[in-house]
């Protein structure tokens, strides 16, 4: 590991832990907690841009948008799209 002080690999360590339990928001609280950022100043977000996988969008059990995954361009203006519109709301 990264020559950091010994609380920030322990912490580094339990949130990598706890990650499969509930990985965004636990890797949120790894990043705020790093960068020395208060997590209530973060809002996570989770994307489903779609999937090329043909068997996932026919299983009835899957929960995930059934549609092709966008292009790399149009991910690129969606994402420029939310940003600005993040930003519009919550500046700064």
């Amino acid at each position: 590991m990264v020559n950091l002080p010994e609380n920030v690999k322990r912490f580094i360590r339990a949130a990598t832990r706890l990650e499969h339990a509930n990985g965004k928001f636990h890797r949120l609280a790894l990043y705020t907690g790093c960068a020395g950022i208060r997590p209530e100043t973060a809002l996570p977000l989770m994307l489903d841009l779609g999937t090329n996988n043909e068997a996932l969008r026919n299983d009835p059990l899957y929960m995930g948008t059934r549609k092709k995954r966008l292009s790399e361009q149009e991910e690129a203006e969606y994402l420029d799209e939310l940003m600005f519109a993040l930003n519009k709301v919550w500046p700064g």
